[in-house]
């Protein structure tokens, strides 16, 4: 998979994971990976083992850190706090 796509499906796993509870964001990731590895083999979309071992562990460990991560953005942003940011940019900013 071409680090374009890459990028793309670890956002989008970033930003759906925020509708989540913590308790289910590794069991929401792992049913998006299955959807994922459903691919075909050689297309755009089908990922690579090494593409899996990061898209299953880091938009949960990056979520996990998102309360760190949240402080040091509202710490440099003015008149925007991630609370009155969208999930999509905050999920941006956030990768």
């Amino acid at each position: 998979m071409h680090r374009r796509k890459l990028r793309e499906h670890m956002f989008r796993m970033v930003y759906f994971l925020n509708y989540y509870p913590e308790e289910e964001w590794e069991k929401q990731c792992a049913f998006y990976l299955d959807e994922l590895t459903a691919q075909p083999a050689g297309s755009a979309d089908h990922p690579s083992e090494q593409d899996l071992e990061e898209l299953s562990s880091r938009p949960v460990s990056l979520m996990k850190k998102a309360g760190e991560l949240d402080e040091k953005i509202n710490a440099v942003t003015s008149g925007w706090t991630t609370s009155r940011m969208s999930l999509v940019d905050l999920s941006l900013i956030r990768l």
